[in-house]
C-alpha cells in the first residue's frame, strides 16, 4: 500500500520499541474481536505474535495491517472459521 503511514520500524525508532509492541498487540485484539472466530487467540498468543510481527516484519507499514475486506466477502472460507465444531 502507498498510504502514508509509518513504519514498525520508524515507530520503534521515533517512539519506543514498548510503543510499538503495544500498538501491534492493540491491533491484534481489536482484530481478534471483529473476525468473530470460533476460538479466538488467548492473551499468550496475542503477546507472541505481536513480538514475532515487531521483531521480524519491522518494514510493514501500519496500513499493511490493515483488514481491507470485510469478513461477508470470504464466503464458505469464513464460514468454517466461524461455526463450531465437534472432535
Amino acid at each position: 500500500m502507498n498510504a502514508p503511514a509509518p513504519t514498525l520500524g520508524t515507530l520503534h525508532r521515533e517512539k519506543s520499541r514498548e510503543f510499538t509492541h503495544a500498538l501491534v498487540m492493540v491491533w491484534l485484539v481489536y482484530l481478534n474481536d471483529l473476525l468473530d472466530l470460533r476460538k479466538h487467540m488467548s492473551e499468550d498468543q496475542i503477546e507472541l505474535c505481536a513480538t514475532e510481527i515487531v521483531n521480524e516484519f519491522y518494514s510493514l507499514k501500519m496500513s499493511d495491517l490493515a483488514f481491507p475486506v470485510p469478513p461477508d466477502n470470504f464466503g464458505a472460507v469464513w464460514r468454517i472459521l466461524r461455526e463450531p465444531y465437534d472432535i
